[in-house]
């Protein structure tokens, strides 16, 4: 266990200490179980007692964050955690279904109206493959390429399939599932390879290397890029993760930096790598940024802080844009509606019922569905390219 002083442990040293995969099975549970309290106990006093007595809510919006991002103060509804509280789901990391709910879930609308809440589909990654004029992936997204089975693939140093769209159930790759005992969508090995994807494919700092230059552990040099694949234990609950062992099939903690590794060390990823480092470097020179929509964000110093700082401006400043435009376009759109919720990549959107009948608040539903999704899935344009933006849906109703 890290070592206690009188200030006692924080959670990032103890998230650390689990990611390492350092000590003994009785030290990892205590400090898992650790973990688990302090989940708990940030869960009552942040959230559950912000709540507690009350039948409705009048929350502070305030937003003014840099990236363009609404925050909520009274209670702070853009911080309830995501993650499924539902029992009768998978413990630990797993796809949401319409089966899980987390603590938002107790928050619903007024009497006579419905809420359309959507998601959209990893924005983030289209805007990165946008703005550093990805071709490949750009198509392989427009065309509903499944992108993270050959990265994960490529991960893990497995045999590719056949079939790109679904490899998950097409018959040519029925041999090649049983051959690497191939889960489906949810296997965790893809799951972890969204995370690289997301997380570290995205965000990361890269720079270009100098010419013949010579760098220490835990960095390394790939076709000119200078990275560290230690910032593999930034995506979050990455100690969570165990892969089945081919063989054995028991659950074994893979070599975290090693997949990092085997990530970023292939030509694509090298390729898009540099143009990523050559932004950054820009960003860092320049000490500004801009979203896709113009939108600025002003560095203070000449550091690879900075230049993650304005990098990550880019995407997730477009996303606040995007979603601040959706919120626009409905208001003008649905006179008789308002903003539930805006949380950086989704939104609830409220609507009044105008049928008093079952059958009739049904069918307007549906209707109402059919023009938001029109107005929130509009394509995205950067410099002469354009990709179709996504989202997932969801119907939320007090009474029918």
């Amino acid at each position: 266990m890290p070592k206690v002083t009188e200030l006692g442990v924080t959670r990032d040293e103890v998230s650390d200490y689990l990611a390492k995969g350092k000590g003994t099975p009785l030290q990892r549970r205590i400090a898992e179980l650790r973990l688990e309290l302090s989940d708990i106990g940030t869960l009552r006093s942040n959230f559950v007692e912000s709540l507690q007595g009350k039948q409705r809510i009048y929350p502070t919006i305030l937003p003014t964050q840099a990236s363009g991002r609404w925050s909520y103060i009274r209670p702070a509804l853009s911080g309830f955690p995501k993650k499924c509280i539902n029992p009768e789901c998978p413990k630990g990391h797993h796809e949401k279904t319409y089966d899980c709910y987390d603590l938002s879930d107790c928050l619903v609308p007024d009497p006579n109206t419905f809420w359309i809440e959507h998601d959209l589909d990893a924005v983030e990654h289209f805007i990165f493959a946008l703005r550093l004029h990805w071709k490949r992936r750009l198509d392989a997204l427009k065309t509903g390429i499944d992108i993270h089975t050959p990265v994960t693939c490529n991960i893990f140093k497995l045999p590719m399939p056949t079939n790109f769209i679904n490899p998950h159930a097409s018959i040519e790759d029925e041999q090649w599932r049983r051959h690497v005992k191939w889960q489906g969508k949810n296997d965790t090995r893809r799951t972890m390879s969204k995370n690289f994807t997301y997380g570290q494919g995205q965000y990361c700092y890269v720079r270009v290397a100098r010419k013949k230059e010579f760098v220490r552990k835990p960095y390394r040099v790939y076709r000119d890029i200078v990275y560290t694949p230690t910032v593999v234990y930034l995506i979050p609950n990455i100690n969570s993760y165990l892969i089945a062992n081919t063989e054995t099939g028991e659950l074994e903690r893979p070599n975290y930096e090693q997949l990092a590794i085997n990530f970023m060390e292939t030509p694509e990823q090298g390729d898009i790598q540099r143009k990523k480092a050559e932004i950054m470097e820009q960003c860092r020179k320049d000490k500004v940024s801009r979203t896709l929509y113009g939108g600025p964000r002003y560095g203070w110093m000449s550091n690879q802080k900075t230049a993650k700082e304005l990098f990550n401006h880019i995407i997730q400043g477009t996303v606040a844009s995007y979603i601040d435009e959706s919120a626009v376009l409905l208001d003008r759109e649905f006179k008789r509606s308002y903003c539930a919720h805006n949380k950086h990549d989704s939104l609830k959107w409220a609507f009044f019922y105008q049928s008093t009948t079952k059958e009739g608040r049904l069918l307007e539903e549906q209707q109402v569905l059919e023009r938001v999704k029109q107005i929130t899935q509009r394509p995205l344009e950067y410099e002469g390219e354009s990709i179709g933006i996504t989202a997932t849906y969801k119907i939320i109703r007090r009474e029918i």
